[in-house]
């Protein structure tokens, strides 16, 4: 990726977070956040991301939401600006619901189907209608989507309909998940409770975990057994109607931050959720629920809690913000590059490391594929190896020290990417 191409990507990243912001302030009557997002943590790896922001936030707002319309009348009325086509992606009309992409229910932020057909079942259908780029009133029909038409949708195997579909068109390979009901407009009964949600979706309605997020980037950050929470859940949540923004009735008042988490099944199924404990307001598949003080302060308690294990990015402990010297030796191919902007790829590669949670191993087996030099100069510099254990996951040599990842995988060839991306201009 040249400059020119990555400027371009984020400013589609900053129009993001501005809408994502004007979204978060609807739900708090318009008081404006305490926390804002900082651009800077997610300039290095601005595209990998926009799949994890999108499938929350952006396919609601890209439809008129017009009150009077008829919930089985469609049509297209016009064209979006190209600029803002990267809200289009990653979305399947079927059965009634919108299947969407999701980077927050995954360990890693790349896209790893490499084995389709060993999870690829009956095919459904394909792709009728193309919506990319297009603004719409009504419903859309079913096998309606953002990809081009002709993209075939299958089942996947030992995974409900109702949960999750695999979409392929040519060389793209995405699983979609079933994410909100699809809606006339924003003011349409939603007419769904918790319990449907979660019966449509798993034959183990009971919560056994929950997973804390990071409102950043989606990365995971631990997993919660703590009974109370899980109790409350179970108990609270499940009768509860899911709401339109209009119908909730929501509580007045500052929300200042969010709390990401995804609630799991025993037979892996996953449903995710945006909390606001400040203003007792959960979203959850495509509306809200009000929940109560006691639970608002379990969720508070788990995000305090933050992150269970260290990022690698952290354990470096160097100033990313005054790189002056960046070095990348590929040990596979024998390449040694001296960044001419060692900012722009020290940075790039901080917001990689800050993806992967690590714990500290021993007797760890691999081979070198890349030494990396951060610093003021080569002389006054860190340098981090990087190996490729025998599963194809990498793991680091910092100071004298291994170290792991503990969840997701991050591969060799991500490191030939981020080469390619970013060290040559």
């Amino acid at each position: 990726m040249n400059k020119k191409d990555y400027n371009k990507a984020m400013d589609k990243i900053k129009a993001s977070h501005e809408l994502k912001d004007n979204i978060l302030i609807s739900i708090t009557e318009g008081v404006e956040r305490k926390k804002r997002l900082n651009i800077n943590k997610v300039i290095g790896i601005a595209v990998m991301f926009l799949i994890v922001i999108s499938g929350i936030y952006f396919t609601t707002p890209s439809r008129n939401p017009i009150n009077s319309i008829n919930k089985d009348e469609f049509q297209i009325t016009g064209e979006t600006d190209s600029n803002m086509s990267a809200k289009y992606i990653l979305v399947l009309y079927l059965d009634g619901y919108s299947y969407e992409g999701s980077g927050w229910i995954h360990y890693d932020p790349y896209n790893r189907l490499e084995d389709v057909e060993q999870i690829k079942g009956n095919k459904i259908g394909q792709v009728t209608l193309d919506l990319k780029g297009k603004i719409y009133e009504g419903t859309p029909p079913d096998f309606s989507s953002t990809f081009g038409v002709g993209a075939e949708v299958y089942e996947l195997k030992d995974i409900k309909r109702e949960n999750a579909v695999l979409i392929v068109s040519g060389e793209i390979k995405h699983i979609l998940y079933r994410t909100r009901k699809a809606l006339a407009s924003a003011n349409e009964s939603i007419d769904l409770k918790v319990k449907e949600v979660v019966n449509m979706i798993t034959d183990y309605p009971i919560i056994k975990e929950v997973e804390l997020r990071d409102e950043i980037n989606g990365s995971w950050m631990r997993t919660s057994n703590n009974e109370s929470l899980i109790n409350l859940l179970n108990t609270e949540i499940q009768d509860l109607d899911i709401l339109n923004y209009e119908a909730m009735n929501r509580p007045k008042g500052e929300s200042s931050y969010r709390i990401p988490v995804n609630f799991m099944f025993e037979d892996g199924a996953v449903l995710h959720a945006q909390v606001y404990p400040e203003t007792n307001i959960m979203y959850i598949f495509g509306g809200y629920i009000n929940i109560s003080d006691d639970l608002a302060s379990e969720f508070e308690e788990l995000f305090k809690m933050g992150n269970q294990y260290s990022r690698l990015n952290d354990i470096i402990s160097y100033d990313w913000s005054n790189i002056k010297y960046f070095q990348l030796d590929n040990n596979i191919t024998g390449e040694s590059i001296v960044s001419i902007e060692p900012q722009w790829s020290g940075e790039a590669l901080h917001h990689i490391l800050s993806y992967y949670s690590i714990d500290k191993a021993t007797n760890l087996e691999g081979r070198l594929v890349a030494t990396i030099r951060i610093g003021e100069s080569e002389i006054n510099s860190k340098e981090l190896k990087i190996d490729e254990g025998e599963d194809d996951n990498l793991f680091f040599e910092l100071d004298g020290e291994f170290y792991k990842i503990v969840k997701g995988k991050l591969m060799y060839t991500d490191i030939l990417d981020y080469q390619q991306n970013y060290t040559s201009i």
